[in-house]
């Protein structure tokens, strides 16, 4: 059996002061072919996304590496693996060169928002829809080959 996790906030747990991971087994998965997206979260208003994205990233890097399980950039024959993504772009409101720092990093599925409202799109806890800067981006995304993640978006952002 094939199986896909699309939302996994590991590496939330992975940066925490424990360090456990809780959420799934990578190591020993109990299905043939296991990939799962690793979704590096911010809350609305957390006061350095960036910093945090850095942090969650060394982590997951760091787990990876010690239990030899690859970071995908294309999904391939491969029997497991991680996917990276992120939720909640506004950090790219400080600087949209973000985008090529974070895709060299190896992450592929990006979601604009997390619930809130940002200078690039409104989430599902507003009626709002995407900004210019939210459809540049897209543009930017698309030219990379990357997926948007459309799970936090209002019903109008997401009708792209």
């Amino acid at each position: 059996m094939n199986f896909f996790d699309f939302h996994a906030d590991t590496p939330l747990v992975l940066s925490s002061d424990n360090g456990a991971l809780s959420a799934v087994d990578l190591i020993n998965p109990p299905f043939e072919r296991y990939i799962q997206t690793f979704a590096l979260f911010f809350r609305d208003g957390d006061k350095n996304p960036f910093e945090t994205y850095k942090i969650r990233l060394n982590a997951v890097k760091q787990f990876c590496g010690k239990n030899n399980i690859p970071i995908l950039t294309k999904i391939g024959s491969v029997k497991k693996g991680v996917i990276l993504s992120v939720e909640n772009g506004s950090f790219f409101a400080e600087n949209p060169d973000f985008l090529n720092t974070i895709y060299n990093d190896g992450v592929r599925i990006l979601s604009l928002s997390w619930n809130g409202k940002n200078n690039l799109a409104s989430g599902v806890d507003f009626n709002g829809g995407l900004t210019k800067k939210g459809k540049e981006l897209i543009g930017k995304m698309n030219a990379l080959g990357m997926a948007l993640d459309i799970s936090h978006l209002s019903k109008k952002s997401s009708l792209i």
